[in-house]
């Protein structure tokens, strides 16, 4: 690392950010989960072709993801 701009300036953010300020901040049940739900809903919808040739195990997971 020593000498190289890039690689000084990255380690010098990541000790500056180390030493930061560190929020303690509680995230409810539900909060997680609508987190959760918000980023299911943004993933591509399998089509029915790629659905069916999934293993069974990912079928259902899908299936309880979407319907919570």
């Amino acid at each position: 690392h020593c000498g190289i701009l890039g690689n000084e300036t990255a380690d010098r953010l990541a000790e500056e950010s180390v030493a930061g300020v560190q929020l303690n901040v509680t995230v409810t049940y539900h909060q997680k989960k609508r987190m959760i739900s918000k980023s299911i809903r943004k993933l591509p919808i399998p089509t029915q072709y790629e659905y069916y040739i999934m293993s069974r195990i990912k079928q259902i997971v899908i299936l309880r993801l979407k319907t919570g």
